[in-house]
């Protein structure tokens, strides 16, 4: 085993001195790409499936301003880029879900889809009718 952590790979770089001979080992990151692009967050479905969908739409915000700095319009690398920094778990689910295409506007579009809250709207009313007023609850508070 080396003692390098999972993800990073040692690199060495050799260097003298006055006649000496050293080894210096530099780790890279696992976010940082070795493309030379900045290091970004990945997105991590599985951390908390009840606010997936807000998280989704937030890394998807910050990904597009990404893509703004970096002055990347064109649709089929920007599908590359977004398929690069979603991360291995939402990579896997982009794998099996059907029409992504080769363009960045289908793959968001999947991606929407599935992260998306599934909304039953029978269920949405019946919780609508079950709401009650407090005893001590004015009406606006009740309406608010």
């Amino acid at each position: 085993m080396s003692d390098t952590e999972p993800g990073t790979s040692p690199a060495t770089t050799p260097s003298t001195t006055s006649g000496t001979s050293t080894v210096t080992t530099v780790t890279a990151s696992a976010t940082t790409p070795q493309s030379g692009l900045p290091p970004f967050q990945l997105f991590y479905p599985s951390a908390d499936r009840t606010t997936v969908g807000q998280r989704w739409k937030k890394w998807v915000l910050r990904f597009e301003n990404l893509l703004l700095s970096l002055r990347e319009f064109d649709s089929t690398i920007r599908h590359g880029l977004l398929l690069t920094y979603v991360g291995d778990s939402a990579k896997d689910i982009f794998d099996i879900l059907p029409d992504t295409s080769t363009t960045y506007e289908t793959a968001i579009a999947a991606l929407n889809q599935h992260f998306s809250p599934i909304q039953n709207k029978d269920m949405a009313i019946f919780e609508f009718r079950e709401i009650k007023q407090e005893v001590n609850e004015i009406l606006n508070d009740f309406y608010r």
